[in-house]
């Protein structure tokens, strides 16, 4: 063939192929559209089975397809609206059912999640996965995607999710890409992003379609739970801040929803929760280190699962951190169990505000717990101290507390806490025990061998108005108290109390404190007293009726002196307490003093606290001996009938005690001193016994008084006790040798022990005074005035220059026998002797013009001075004698002499303690 012919025959050809080529391309073109839209776009819509799908094919290309939008599910509320969907494919590709990729965009997906199941509204998702999961199928019978059609990936953007749960719609922005693993589409590979409320969540992971199991690999990274607290309930009333990173992993069932296998594994950083008074933040990390709060939660079959958490720290009520809490919970059919083990921990620290508070010793809480539920609602749970623990001896690891001035210092205690109960009732009991307890406060301190509180709450009406009742005990044993010099034991204090309320608050406590054989003494006051009993019952409302309490005292001794018992009846009144009581006397016969009074807390609202105490008019059986009170004033004994009344109020700023002692046909004798006081009539008044002052102007009276020799009549004193020891004796009066004595006020204290006082005599009768002293025996008339200085200096009396004397003008007349005295001890015929002699005479009656007398002493002799001035009644034994310049008396018979006038100036020295035998008494009386 000739080369023209070869050229001619190639083009021919080629434009034979070309031809044909265009043809082929132009019925690819004109088919293919037809066939993605009668034959692709029907077989992927058929896996949805009868959900209704409306969609737009917007361009349909030999390389690809654009739809939108597309609805699935109910036009009124779809499942599934997509704005846009691109699918890539190829012609060659195409008729061989194979999709490169489909992209969608614009997505939002509506997802119900109740009854542990995820729904779509108005799909069957358990069909679809079945039709997307089954077995290839031949030929027309094709009816799912994995039968006609094979994806090669999806990819979702700008897509959004609405997730319905709780009855709350969630809006979470979602990216996703899917890529099959295999033609049959039996399993699928998924790369999924979401941003939920800030937060990011990326996870990968695979479907398995033949058998609707799932497993993934995810992260979530600024996780903020504060803003999901309208999502989670038990976050509705707390306070969170801070961020949170979540690893894991998951293997689960899709319909139904079940996990396999799961873990989460998280870290929390910058954290603070606050719930009322709660306040707890994570422990500082340092550089590099893990996040603060780590919480741990794992599954190998979505039936045990196992948990811990630790670094949590609290910073109010106090400080506290919760070292670890880690264990493990098995979900059953219908039921679920949890148990495992904490450790607690409190650091020393300080907290100050209205009520101090601080720990300077660290604590260390170990312990274990348990919980059971199991339907239709009954459950159980258990908490506390590790078993087995002993009481730590150690004072270094021992729990030391201040808390408002109040320091507690006690081994590690031991609790427990358990409970079960159903859907309709309940019981939970409790035990707290606090080895050794010790307590100070200021000058008081508490001990004992053990304090334990127990008790159990009952719920019932639990699932409707919801009511309990709580009983609580405490006990002390071998409890001992000291308080200033005043110590006490109570062999078992016991607390008992139970309370009733419902979900809306407490409806009534009644409570009860008792113990038997305590005691109580104060060694400086010598005071003991024993066979102390308690019984004191409390309810509340106060309106309440909580029944009569007691408190008895068997003994109390003062000195080693038995003074007798105590009784009283105790009863609540409001807020308060009303106290009637009776004190019987062992020392005073048929002594019996009464008692009432009430007692209320500090309230502006509340009542008045107050004990009255009242003794009766209490006649003396004969004279008590006060040696049995004071040995220092044996011998002393008073008598008469005494009566005593008194208050002790609780007031602003302190107590008030108010006391009025009354004493009529009283007397005090010192027989052998020689002392008395009889017809004693007076009222004490003291407003205010702590201050141990009295009301001013006091009055006693008294009949009679006698010291030695010297005897008083009628007499008042107007006193007032100043301060303690100091007594103020405004003044007084009593009737003397006829007359009246005055004395102004003498304040007598214990820092002084000189006393100067002046008595100030009226119209004292001359005879009475001269036989008052002892000096002779008397009689006659006339009066005598005038005032005598007294001296009382280290236990010692005094008279200072004293001075009496007859009014102007009014003489008097005197009978003097026994005035052997004057001249005792001086030679007979002397000239003083027969000087006193004469004066002797002259005073078996003497008529005088005037008279004065003085009263001075002199070491420990009394010298009473006698001028006087008148004449005798009668003539004289006695004659003057030229030789001898004086009067000399004459025999009897003989006629003597007759004085018109004489001058007498007579001298009586006495012994004053004689006279006044006080000394001892006064002493004994200070004492």
């Amino acid at each position: 063939m000739s080369l023209k012919k070869r050229i001619a025959t190639i083009v021919l050809v080629s434009l034979l192929a070309v031809s044909l080529f265009g043809c082929l391309m132009a019925v690819v073109y004109q088919i293919t559209p037809f066939y993605v839209e009668s034959r692709i776009i029907p077989a992927i819509t058929a896996v949805l089975g009868k959900t209704p799908v409306q969609f737009k094919i917007r361009r349909i290309q030999v390389n690809g397809t654009d739809l939108g939008p597309i609805v699935v599910g109910d036009p009124l509320k779809p499942a599934f609206v997509a704005k846009s969907v691109h699918i890539d494919y190829s012609p060659v590709k195409i008729y061989r059912k194979k999709i490169e990729r489909i992209v969608v965009s614009g997505v939002e997906l509506r997802v119900e999640y109740r009854n542990g199941k995820f729904f779509l509204p108005g799909i069957d998702l358990e069909a679809v996965l079945a039709e997307l999961g089954g077995e290839k199928k031949k030929g027309a019978e094709a009816g799912g995607v994995a039968g006609s059609v094979f994806l090669g990936g999806l990819e979702v953007t700008n897509a959004t999710a609405l997730l319905s749960w709780n009855g709350r719609v969630f809006r979470l922005p979602v990216e996703a890409v899917i890529s099959p693993e295999n033609m049959t589409l039996s399993a699928l590979n998924f790369v999924f992003s979401c941003f939920p409320r800030g937060g990011e969540l990326n996870a990968k992971g695979r479907f398995d379609l033949s058998d609707g199991t799932a497993m993934v690999d995810y992260r979530l990274l600024d996780v903020e739970p504060a803003r999901y607290a309208d999502a989670l309930p038990v976050l509705a009333d707390l306070f969170f801040s801070g961020s949170a990173e979540v690893s894991g992993k998951a293997n689960f069932n899709v319909s139904p929803f079940k996990l396999t296998s799961f873990s989460a594994h998280a870290g929390f950083r910058r954290v603070q929760l606050k719930n009322g008074n709660i306040d707890a933040v994570g422990l500082k990390a340092g550089k590099g280190s893990n996040p603060p709060i780590r919480v741990a939660i794992e599954t190998g079959d979505g039936e045990e699962w196992a948990f811990s958490c630790s670094g949590l720290q609290f910073v109010s009520p106090m400080p506290a951190r919760l070292d670890q809490i880690k264990g493990r919970m098995k979900l059953g059919s219908g039921s679920v169990e949890i148990s495992g083990d904490f450790s607690f921990s409190m650091d020393p620290f300080t907290i100050k505000h209205s009520m101090p508070l601080s720990l300077s010793s660290k604590v260390t809480t170990k312990g274990r717990f348990s919980g059971a539920w199991a339907a239709p609602g009954h459950w159980e749970f258990m908490a506390g101290n590790s078993p087995g623990a002993k009481p730590v001896k150690s004072k270094k690891s021992g729990l030391k507390i201040a808390l408002s001035g109040i320091d507690i210092n006690t081994a590690s205690p031991n609790w427990s806490v358990s409970g079960s109960g159903n859907p309709q009732k309940g019981e939970i009991s409790f035990r707290l025990g606090i080895p050794a307890p010790r307590a100070t406060i200021e000058d008081a301190a508490f001990r004992t061998d053990r304090l334990t509180v127990k008790g159990s709450i009952r719920l019932d009406n639990l699932s409707d108005n919801m009511t309990f009742t709580t009983k609580v005990e405490l006990s002390a044993p071998r409890l001992k108290w000291k308080v200033n010099t005043l110590r006490g034991t109570v062999p078992n204090l016991n607390i008992s109390g139970k309370a009733t309320g419902n979900h809306k608050g407490i409806e009534g406590v009644d409570a009860l404190m008792k113990f038997t054989g305590a005691q109580l003494s104060d060694p400086d006051l010598t005071l003991q007293a024993e066979g102390i009993r308690v019984r004191i019952p409390v309810s509340w409302p106060p309106e309440k009726s909580s029944g009569k309490g007691m408190v008895s005292v068997s003994g109390i001794k003062w000195q080693e002196r038995s003074l007798g018992s105590v009784a009283a009846v105790v009863k609540q009144k409001g807020l308060g307490f009303m106290v009637t009581g009776t004190h019987v006397s062992n020392l005073l016969e048929d002594l019996t003093a009464h008692f009432s009074g009430q007692v209320y807390p500090e309230s502006e609202n509340s009542g008045e606290t107050f004990v009255d105490l009242k003794i009766p008019d209490y006649q003396t059986a004969g004279k008590i001996d006060m040696g049995t009170f004071a040995p220092a004033a044996m011998g002393l004994r008073i008598g008469g009938v005494l009566g005593v009344s008194g208050r002790l109020a609780k007031i602003p700023g302190g107590l008030k005690v108010s006391l009025t002692t009354t004493v009529k046909e009283g007397g005090v004798f010192h027989e052998e001193k020689g002392f008395s006081v009889t017809g004693i009539d007076t009222a004490l008044k003291i407003s205010d016994l702590l201050e141990k002052r009295s009301d001013s102007r006091q009055i006693m009276r008294f009949d009679s008084a006698q010291m030695g020799e010297l005897k008083m009549g009628a007499g008042k004193v107007e006193f007032q006790l100043e301060s303690p020891g100091v007594l103020l004796i405004e003044k007084s009066s009593f009737e003397w040798c006829g007359g009246l004595v005055d004395a102004h006020a003498l304040r007598i204290s214990p820092e002084q022990d000189d006393y100067q006082l002046v008595l100030y005599c009226d119209r004292l009768i001359l005879h009475r005074i001269l036989e008052q002293f002892g000096a002779v025996q008397a009689e006659g008339t006339g009066t005598l005035n005038g005032k005598i200085p007294i001296r009382f200096k280290e236990g010692r009396l005094r008279f200072d220059d004293g001075f009496l004397y007859s009014s102007p003008g009014q003489g008097g007349t005197i009978r003097l026998t026994g005035t052997e005295i004057l001249t005792a001890g001086i030679p007979k015929n002397t000239v003083q002797y027969n000087q006193l002699e004469l004066a002797r005479e002259a005073l078996k009656d003497y008529t005088y013009k005037w008279v004065k007398l003085r009263l001075t002493t002199e070491g420990e002799t009394l010298l009473l001075r006698m001028q006087m001035d008148g004449k005798p009644a009668n003539p004289l034994p006695f004659v003057y004698d030229k030789d001898i310049g004086g009067f000399i008396k004459v025999e009897a018979g003989s006629k003597g002499s007759v004085f018109q006038g004489i001058s007498l100036d007579v001298n009586f020295r006495l012994p004053l303690d004689r006279i006044l035998t006080y000394k001892d008494i006064l002493n004994n009386i200070e004492q």
